[in-house]
């Protein structure tokens, strides 16, 4: 995976339903070659599937970070499975540990209530030792979080018996062609074209969801706990990109103390050595912790379950 690959990965995160065309014009390559490279990400894992993801607004909910240590008598697959059925829950990793298991959570919550929830959830888990759980910080319009749903303007309110129809289509493929849509729900191409402009300005994501570490790269998380006197938050993250353009991938920020999960994504475990060297001499490091993530399991996001719920609740369904 090239430079090129990074910002196509990007570019259909922040919407997947972009042509090949519009694609060619922002990467500088031709659409035929947009579209070769997308299939080859598709046939190496990288991109696991395109989704629908909508604003945190749109579900009233925030997003965390988390660590899960266990006694390592656990099946992995079954225990990252049994950690994924809680709905709450839409990324589960296994990271290397010196001793027992380990797991990193993606996961939204609403309110203080499901945010206890998910934490007595995790803590009950047969064979469990520790949680550790980041609530994180997430601005409006933050270019280094948008692999997190967004903060939206427009929080919307109840989907339109037209709108479901017509994310029932797009559900379970965000880039089902208009025609297609059309089709299948007995609506006009316009139509469609123009209810999907209108879900889009409502807050509703067509994004992809990748897997990294199937591409033969690895996934390194660089737990860094910085002093703010020496350089606030933000500009960590922004020192982060202009020091490791092709390395690093985007930032987990604490919402309640100055630490920083740092995603790289690197070719080799030498790098990442180096990369973590020149973090932990940095003014602003207090200290750091590396970890190498070794495989990952998606799970539905909240918005799209919430959206099936909806469907099911219009008697859309098949």
């Amino acid at each position: 995976m090239d430079t090129l690959d990074r910002k196509l990965l990007w570019e259909l995160h922040e919407n997947c339903r972009a042509s090949y065309q519009k694609l060619s014009s922002v990467l500088g390559i031709s659409a035929n070659a947009v579209k070769k490279r997308v299939g080859k990400l598709i046939d190496t894992g990288i991109i696991y599937n395109y989704t629908i993801m909508l604003s945190l607004d749109m579900v009233k909910s925030e997003v965390l970070y988390g660590l899960v240590y266990t006694d390592g008598e656990e099946i992995a697959q079954d225990f990252i499975n049994q950690v994924g059925s809680n709905p709450m829950i839409h990324v589960v990793g296994s990271i290397a540990s010196m001793s027992g298991g380990a797991y990193v959570i993606s996961a939204q919550y609403i309110g203080s209530q499901g945010l206890a929830e998910l934490g007595r959830f995790l803590r009950t888990l047969d064979h469990v030792l520790k949680v550790e759980v980041f609530p994180l910080l997430i601005p409006r319009d933050h270019a280094d979080l948008q692999m997190l749903p967004i903060r939206s303007k427009q929080t919307g309110g109840e989907f339109t018996r037209t709108e479901l129809k017509v994310l029932k289509c797009l559900v379970n493929d965000a880039r089902m062609p208009i025609s297609d849509i059309a089709n299948y729900t007995g609506l006009t191409a316009r139509r469609v074209g123009r209810t999907i402009q209108q879900l889009m300005d409502r807050g509703v994501m067509f994004s992809v969801r990748w897997n990294l570490s199937a591409g033969g790269l690895d996934v390194v998380i660089i737990r860094i706990r910085i002093d703010e006197h020496q350089k606030p938050i933000g500009e960590v993250t922004e020192w982060l990109r202009s020091e490791f353009p092709d390395e690093f991938w985007l930032p987990y920020i604490s919402a309640e103390e100055p630490l920083v999960f740092a995603i790289f994504v690197v070719p080799n475990m030498q790098i990442a050595e180096k990369i973590a060297r020149i973090i932990k001499q940095a003014p602003f490091t207090k200290s750091i912790a590396v970890s190498v993530q070794f495989s990952e399991t998606k799970f539905p996001w909240l918005g799209e379950i919430k959206i099936k719920e909806m469907i099911k609740d219009a008697g859309l369904t098949d």
